[in-house]
């Protein structure tokens, strides 16, 4: 909590790196990090799970994330944009 982006990315690289790392819980309000580093994301609000699955389909839903007091960012628009060029 409260690394700069470089520290939180060498840091998240590291831990990718790990050969006996066959799993890792983290929970964060950085939608990047999750973008960037996760398979899936459960997305809680008020304590219950709202919504579990890959990061870009769970996070694609605008309604949802205001809902959970989330903002889209431009990593997130970015690759909505690529998904919805190539489809």
């Amino acid at each position: 909590a409260g690394q700069d982006y470089r520290s939180y990315i060498s840091f998240m690289e590291y831990l990718r790196s790990l050969p006996e790392l066959d799993a890792l819980l983290f929970i964060t309000h950085d939608l990047d990090l999750a973008l960037r580093f996760t398979q899936r994301v459960l997305l809680l609000k008020e304590g219950n799970v709202v919504a579990d699955g890959p990061p870009l389909e769970v996070l694609a839903d605008p309604a949802l994330l205001e809902s959970c007091n989330l903002r889209p960012t431009s990593l997130l628009h970015y690759l909505l944009s690529e998904r919805n060029a190539v489809a």
